[in-house]
């Protein structure tokens, strides 16, 4: 994550994070720990994407999927997970989910997902700014149910995780979106 953290371009919007997130924070009275930078938005908005759809894939909604970000100097990790069960699809439905072909198949169809937005041009062109938290992010492509998130459906922004037109140079994942799309961006 270093040299992709390294680019101009990711630092450049990395800032607008974590100065947007401040702005944020101080408006509510809050007082930041940490702060949460490009990689915590690329790890969040990836994070809402697989809960999509592991939503179309398990049964589950994805309000019933929480997310769990570990973020810190040397790590970043999701944990994906639910409590409930015996109300709505099946708990072995989804941890099928994990084995290697279906996250394999799970980020595929995720990444072409995040690729085009109903709400485009409008929402690719987004950046954070004040106390707008997100980028390219909105309910179409990467909200999900608030009390699945857990921060709000801030700090999101899909221009991280796949490449969209005019910020190719800013997503984790563009070489892996090329593989798994079949697609060069």
């Amino acid at each position: 994550l270093d040299g992709w953290l390294g680019k101009p371009k990711v630092r450049e919007i990395s800032q607008q994070y974590i100065a947007s997130y401040r702005e944020y924070c101080e408006s509510k009275g809050w007082i930041i720990k940490i702060n949460r930078d490009a990689i915590y938005v690329l790890m969040h908005t990836f994070s809402h994407l697989l809960i999509k759809q592991m939503a179309l894939s398990s049964g589950y909604s994805s309000s019933a999927i929480r997310e769990r970000i570990y973020f810190g100097d040397n790590m970043a990790s999701v944990l994906l997970y639910t409590g409930s069960s015996d109300k709505e699809g099946s708990l072995g439905g989804l941890v099928e989910l994990g084995t290697v072909e279906q996250m394999q198949t799970l980020m595929r169809d995720a990444f072409q997902e995040a690729l085009v937005c109903s709400n485009d041009p409008e929402c690719m062109n987004i950046l954070p700014a004040g106390k707008n938290s997100n980028g390219a992010a909105c309910h179409s492509c990467c909200m999900i149910s608030e009390t699945a998130c857990e921060n709000g459906n801030r700090m999101l922004d899909r221009g991280l995780v796949v490449p969209l037109s005019g910020r190719e140079e800013t997503s984790y994942f563009r070489e892996l979106v090329n593989e798994l799309c079949q697609v060069e961006i």
